[in-house]
């Protein structure tokens, strides 16, 4: 009997033992998973943000995408990883809640995986990302903003003196996007206008052209000009498209200033006006500045096209004023990129 009694004792406590090394292996299996997902979780965010660091306009709300390491260099993709590290699952949602023009990206990096009973577990690392915030350029220094696709600066124009006609205006972005007219239509340069640099002018008779110039929506185009007292056209162009069948353009009538790409956008704007520059923002939410300051915003349309006149539209000339500079990039630029654009300007042109 008492043989019997210690075989059994013996055997609960050999049970009891074997339980509590499988059930100590589950839970150390499961801490180790929970452990492993957390740092899939954490690398997802961070590989967002080293998106963003390189580029913030590769960022775009997703919901339940993925990442992928192309030539060492994480990218989005559209759908979740399967698979990693042979059991888990990833996926990046990002959403903009931004509450003024720079966009607010919250990353949700999600890493899920089944446990051996079958259920399903998950861990998830949230964090807020903002454009990270570049020094501005030093004075005169001309501002490193990616997606520059056109550049007419007046003060570039060499061998030219006082009222001379300019036939070709040279584009400095690199692109090749010249702007050419005829010699009876061509603008004057004229010298210590601005803040002692030259300008072009237009006398209602002059236009300057690129016939191959796409401008798409969500482009941020950027202008220094102006409007002079004298004229009679009832709007003054700064420039509108070539295409004759396009109508988009911005121009100042007699107590408003219009950007139209499709749909007319406009606040209050006697003419004439000093030189002055305007940021504009194209497509369904469009945004119209004045010297840094948003003057309006809401839907400009998206009757764009390829093809961009100075002064006027199509070949009609309608402005009797100048042109500075004009800088267009091919994305929407938001808060700092923006600000430092417009502050060269406003420095650079003494404005």
């Amino acid at each position: 009997m008492e043989v019997l009694l210690a075989v059994a004792i013996f055997a609960i406590g050999v049970g009891a033992a074997a339980q509590y090394y499988i059930s100590s292996v589950t839970i150390s299996d499961h801490t180790t998973e929970r452990s492993q997902a957390l740092l899939l979780a954490r690398e997802g965010v961070e590989a967002v943000r080293s998106i963003g660091e390189k580029s913030f306009t590769e960022i775009s709300e997703i919901d339940e995408g993925g990442l992928e390491l192309v030539e060492k260099e994480w990218k989005l993709t559209e759908f979740p990883e399967r698979n990693v590290k042979d059991k888990f699952t990833r996926k990046i949602t990002i959403e903009d809640v931004r509450e003024n023009d720079d966009p607010v990206w919250e990353v949700v990096s999600e890493v899920s995986w089944k446990l051996p009973a079958g259920e399903e577990d998950s861990v998830k690392v949230v964090d807020r990302l903002t454009r990270w915030k570049e020094p501005y350029p030093l004075e005169g220094e001309f501002p490193e903003v990616e997606g520059l696709i056109l550049h007419l600066d007046a003060n570039s124009i060499e061998g030219k003196e006082d009222g001379d006609r300019v036939t070709h205006w040279e584009d400095l972005s690199g692109n090749g996007f010249h702007f050419t007219t005829d010699l009876s239509q061509a603008p004057f340069y004229k010298t210590n206008r601005l803040g002692g640099l030259p300008v072009m002018e237009a006398l209602e008779e002059e236009v300057i052209s690129n016939e191959e110039i796409a401008i798409g929506p969500d482009y941020t185009i950027f202008i220094v000009w102006s409007v002079y007292e004298e004229g009679d056209e009832a709007q003054a162009y700064a420039f509108g498209a070539y295409d004759n069948s396009l109508d988009w353009h911005l121009a100042c009538n007699d107590d408003k200033l219009i950007l139209n790409t499709g749909e007319p956008l406009s606040y209050n704007k006697e003419k004439p006006f000093d030189f002055m520059v305007n940021t504009l923002i194209t497509g369904e939410e469009g945004v119209v500045y004045e010297k840094g300051e948003k003057q309006v915003s809401g839907n400009t349309g998206e009757n764009l096209g390829e093809g961009l006149t100075i002064f006027g539209r199509h070949d009609d000339p309608k402005t009797y004023g100048g042109v500075a500079e004009i800088l267009i990039y091919e994305s929407e630029l938001f808060g700092n990129e923006r600000e430092k654009v417009e502050d060269y300007l406003i420095e650079k042109w003494e404005l």
